[in-house]
């Protein structure tokens, strides 16, 4: 029988869990640990980010100038744009957050049944 499991743990713990799952196994016949480098896309979302938040607030303002319904509905409507973009960008931040704070161990193990 085979199993698998994919387990999240806090990166600083990362180091005490593969230590204790090798030491409960007979043998560990392979193990492969990679990085993903996720600093760039953090930098570049944050900065993003920022850059919607300031056409947000002038948006803000145009609409507080806004004389007709015309005016106010297409400012609106560009503040619901950015809104929606603002929104999405702090999702993706919060998500590489979570990628930089929780390790993810995929550990696959078996075994073997007795042909009696």
């Amino acid at each position: 029988l085979q199993y698998n499991q994919t387990i999240r743990v806090p990166a600083d713990k990362f180091d005490i869990l593969l230590t204790k799952i090798e030491s409960l196994a007979l043998k560990v016949e392979n193990k492969n640990i990679s990085t993903e480098d996720v600093t760039e896309e953090f930098i570049d979302v944050d900065a993003r980010l920022s850059t919607k938040k300031e056409l947000e607030t002038r948006y803000l303002e145009i609409l507080k100038q806004a004389k007709t319904v015309e005016e106010i509905i297409s400012v609106e409507s560009q503040i619901a744009n950015v809104r929606s973009e603002i929104e999405s960008m702090q999702g993706r931040l919060e998500y590489l957050k979570n990628q930089v704070s929780l390790s993810t161990v995929n550990v696959s193990y078996y075994e073997t049944l007795s042909t009696d």
